[in-house]
Parts: C-alpha cells; structure tokens; sequence
C-alpha cells in the first residue's frame, strides 16, 4: 500500500519557514521581554520606595500636642484670613 500524504507544507522537500511567521515571532518575542523588564523594574523600584519610607523613620513623624497650634481666628474673632 502507497504512503498517503494527510498535508503537504510545499511541493520542495526542503521548505522554509515563511519570513511574516519569523517577523511575528520576533515581535511577540520583544514584546514578552519588553513585559518581562518592565515588571522586574517595578518591582525593585517599589522594593526601593518602601527601604526609603522605612530609613525615614521618625524624621518625619507628626505628634500632635508637642507644637502649640494657635488658631488666628481665636485671637481675633473680627479679622478676615
């Protein structure tokens, strides 16, 4: 019995790849990487924000009470701010 050929890619045995398949191949391949740097890079700058906001520590910590807070308007009822 004679092989049956289900589907044939060309009629040369030795076809090539179609360059649009490779030009589309490229691009989704740069368009992973592309993602793929992106999210690293926003992950060690987050991871760099919250050491920062960490290092602060108290340099910046309100505690209210500590600095007397004189309203103006209670001083003089009849001024305009």
């Amino acid at each position: 019995m004679p092989p049956v050929r289900i589907h044939s890619r060309s009629s040369s045995p030795s076809a090539s790849i179609n360059p649009t398949y490779i030009a589309g191949l490229a691009i989704a391949g740069v368009v992973v990487i592309g993602l793929f740097l992106w999210f690293i890079l926003r992950m060690i700058r987050k991871r760099a924000a919250s050491k920062r906001e960490e290092n602060m520590g108290a340099a910046f910590l309100s505690v209210r009470g500590v600095v007397v807070d004189d309203n103006v308007t209670e001083k003089n009822p009849g001024s305009v701010l």
